[in-house]
């Protein structure tokens, strides 16, 4: 009797011990899978972007998609907002706006507002609801970084251009230029201008060239596309026309860029070394 008390003791305390041991190694099992997990997201995350610079934005929109799958409630909204930015910015605006509707009515962090109303301002422009997009923008302030300005000065300048300002769309793009770190960002924003500028008529551009309040960097801009739609309607040579605004701007911002399209003009007033001539059947 003496003894089963005595076991019933010692396993009672052994119960005791094993409990404690589960209760700590439970908690020891879930940090070490976080603490598994974090690398693994800090590679996707690095793989996302990868293959966003490779060019390949779908790809990357699911690697985004397994980590927001993985994510809690915070960190899955960063993941879609990304995702949906992603896809606005490779023209996949279909699915930008797909993505966009899942974002409605979830609590937004206050480290992702800024992220969230860039995106509400690409949907409404993809909507051609050009004054919501400028409401939905952020302002720009002295601590704003320089991507995240960039990013806000060209969603106003499409705001603008779907609002029929190309004038004010113009500007914009003009205060981007600066913040734009790499070359292919800066030729990707003049090719920008210069569309902006196929839409303005002959008439305003000569108001802008001659507005001497006007910035400089525009005035520059609205000559050079006076000079090409002379070249083209064959009042002089396109090399004469841009050589004399090389010549008036030599130290516009544009100077390259005005060397690229005088070979995209030239290329497009060549005459074909073949020409094929279709004749009846007789």
């Amino acid at each position: 009797m003496c003894w089963s008390a005595h076991a019933s003791a010692r396993w009672c305390s052994l119960a005791i011990v094993v409990a404690l041991v589960a209760a700590c190694a439970g908690p020891q099992r879930q940090s070490d899978t976080a603490a598994d997990q974090a690398p693994a997201q800090a590679e996707l995350r690095e793989r996302a972007q990868a293959l966003i610079e490779q060019g390949e934005p779908l790809a990357a929109v699911r690697v985004y998609r397994r980590l927001a799958e993985r994510a809690d409630a915070g960190e899955r909204l960063d993941y879609q907002l990304r995702i949906t930015e992603l896809l606005f910015n490779t023209d996949y605006t279909e699915l930008a706006l797909a993505w966009h509707r899942r974002l409605e009515g979830q609590r937004v962090p206050a480290a992702h507002i800024t992220l969230k109303r860039l995106v509400d301002a690409r949907a409404a422009v993809a909507r051609r609801q050009g004054v919501r997009a400028l409401r939905h923008l952020p302002v720009i302030t002295s601590d704003t970084p320089d991507d995240v300005r960039a990013r806000i000065l060209a969603i106003r300048a499409d705001a603008h251009a779907v609002t029929g300002e190309p004038v004010r769309a113009l500007e914009a793009r003009l205060t981007r230029a600066p913040y734009l770190a790499t070359p292919a960002a800066r030729e990707a924003n003049n090719e920008a201008i210069w569309t902006l500028l196929q839409s303005i008529p002959a008439d305003r551009l000569e108001t802008l060239i001659g507005d001497t309040r006007a910035d400089p960097r525009l005035r520059g801009w609205a000559a050079l596309a006076r000079a090409v739609r002379r070249a083209r309607l064959g009042e002089r040579s396109v090399k004469r026309a841009l050589a004399d605004w090389r010549d008036q701007y030599s130290d516009h911002s544009a100077l390259a860029f005005s060397r690229t399209l005088e070979n995209r003009v030239l290329e497009a007033f060549e005459y074909p070394d073949r020409i094929a001539l279709l004749l009846p059947l007789s």
